[in-house]
């Protein structure tokens, strides 16, 4: 995501440069930037076509031809997306027979979206004040323009430009399935470039409105981070969600025990193997019970730590993480995680010689 807004600004820079000078080279390198973009989120390719159409649209491509050619010569260049798209098979996150978007999720996002600019808890990653600030300035701005249709300029239509991607970036990104996206931990990020958008829309315009200065805009960007920076730092956001602080807690009793020839049968093995601790899944486990018994037994393996996340109803593991009968554990400790759900910590007994 930090990728996709980076290349989304590198674009916009490029497309900056033709609109003052469109010549061929200049159009290369927006061609190529949209490419590298086009290659890094699922819904990054709409932004080539988007942006060679509002550039059309405005008159701004006179060499067709040149840029067809261009394209053809580029179309290798795309060849990963379809192959990120055609090799992965029913590799979506949402609950089946859900749309990947609607109208309802778009809706409901847009309404939390909005709620969420008037709610000033500082959960949220994003300044409120500079979205709102970003919005009546945009309009202070743009009401202007249309009434006159002043769009002939360099500075006007590079404002469609940047309104074409943001748009589309909000578009998509309030349209997917999940709700509601913008508060919640895992979609926040996706509105990277939107805010980014509207804190350059906030700066720009108190810079030209009161003659600042780039030395006083550098002081208050550091104090704006000197501000933000603690608040990010307690992650008040993302403790929210279930699967962090399950593995934080899993982090914790872990740093009890130093020794990394330990094992941990966990759901997610990747977030301990990157913290270098041996962990596997319970697939795994469950298809290779007696390597893994054979390696505790002979000190191969120091000890075999099993995470389950528990149902407080039924008082049983969550789905997909269940162990075969060969495995006996001894639980250690129960830690609760969430209203209906609790973390157990065992560890697996170790088996007489001769069987399991």
């Amino acid at each position: 995501d930090l990728f996709s807004a980076f290349f989304m600004a590198l674009a916009l820079q490029n497309a900056w440069l033709y609109l003052r000078n469109p010549e061929h080279e200049e159009l290369t390198l927006l061609v190529m930037t949209l490419l590298m973009l086009a290659n890094i989120r699922y819904e990054s390719p709409i932004y080539l076509p988007a942006i060679l159409l509002a550039l059309l649209a405005m008159g701004r491509l006179p060499d067709k031809k040149g840029l067809l050619r261009l394209l053809m010569l580029c179309s290798p260049l795309v060849l990963p997306i379809f192959w990120q798209r055609l090799l992965p098979s029913n590799n979506y996150e949402q609950p089946a027979g859900t749309p990947l978007f609607s109208l309802h999720a778009f809706t409901e996002n847009i309404r939390e979206l909005l709620r969420s600019q008037f709610v000033f808890s500082y959960e949220m990653p994003y300044n409120n004040l500079l979205i709102i600030a970003a919005a009546a300035f945009s309009l202070t701005l743009l009401a202007p323009a249309v009434r006159k249709k002043l769009f002939t300029g360099i500075r006007p239509q590079f404002a469609v430009l940047c309104g074409t991607v943001v748009g589309i970036s909000m578009l998509i990104n309030c349209a997917q399935f999940f709700i509601p996206i913008y508060t919640h931990p895992t979609g926040a990020r996706l509105f990277l470039a939107f805010c980014a958008a509207c804190t350059l829309i906030t700066t720009a315009y108190l810079a030209q409105a009161f003659k600042i200065g780039g030395r006083v805009l550098l002081g208050a960007g550091v104090a704006i981070f000197m501000l933000y920076s603690p608040l990010a730092a307690a992650r008040h956001l993302s403790n929210k969600l279930l699967l962090v602080r399950t593995t934080n807690t899993g982090y914790d009793f872990l740093s009890k025990y130093p020794d990394k020839h330990l094992v941990v049968i966990v759901n997610r093995p990747g977030q301990y193997v990157a913290m270098n601790r041996g962990a596997v899944s319970f697939a795994y486990a469950n298809k290779n019970p007696q390597e893994l018994l054979d390696n505790l037994r002979d000190n191969f393996i120091s000890d075999l730590v099993v995470f389950q996340d528990m149902d407080y109803a039924t008082t049983l593991p969550k789905a997909r993480q269940t162990l075969s009968a060969e495995f006996t554990l001894e639980p250690v400790q129960d830690i609760q995680t969430g209203p209906d759900t609790y973390l157990r910590i065992s560890k697996v007994a170790i088996p007489p010689p001769g069987g399991a």
